[in-house]
């Protein structure tokens, strides 16, 4: 495989994990008729909510327009034996395996503009370790914007699950 990171797209219809469509399910019991959930300021009904959020989940908070600055506020613990290690407070371009950060920044950005939900299959190398997984990125809504993006993960290899 080679070092880059392969991000695939995928539509919600081809979503055939349980554990990410129990997720999916729960996320669109809290969101509008559009998709999308606004927080109001309150994130722990959202990271409480463990049909939703998954143990390799982070939550990212959009600074600006660039991912690399967007600051990791919340990691689940297997998020952070995937990235190998806690990144609580940094921002994401601070991430030491700058090929990965970067490959995952662009579908942040993605996420973050369109304000919809986003899922692709990832195979990446971080850390030299290979990564095979499924992620959704909710979009967060504050203040008529996306502020915070919910990264759930289910691995597919290794299985950290």
């Amino acid at each position: 495989m080679a070092e880059t990171t392969i991000y695939q797209r995928h539509s919600l219809d081809d979503l055939a994990d349980p554990w990410l469509l129990r997720s999916l399910q729960s996320w669109r019991r809290m969101a509008d008729a559009r998709g999308r959930v606004s927080s109001g300021g309150e994130i722990d009904p959202i990271l409480g909510d463990r049909k939703l959020v998954l143990p390799a989940s982070t939550l990212l908070i959009v600074e600006g327009k660039s991912p690399m600055d967007f600051i990791v506020g919340w990691q689940g613990a297997q998020s952070q034996a995937g990235l190998g290690k806690n990144l609580l407070g940094c921002r994401w371009g601070d991430y030491s395996d700058a090929a990965y950060a970067e490959a995952a920044a662009a579908a942040f950005i993605t996420a973050t503009d369109s304000a919809e939900i986003t899922y692709h299959e990832v195979f990446a190398r971080v850390g030299g370790r290979l990564f095979h997984y499924d992620r959704i990125l909710y979009p967060i809504m504050w203040r008529g914007s996306v502020d915070m993006l919910l990264a759930v993960a289910r691995w597919r290899s290794p299985a950290l699950h």
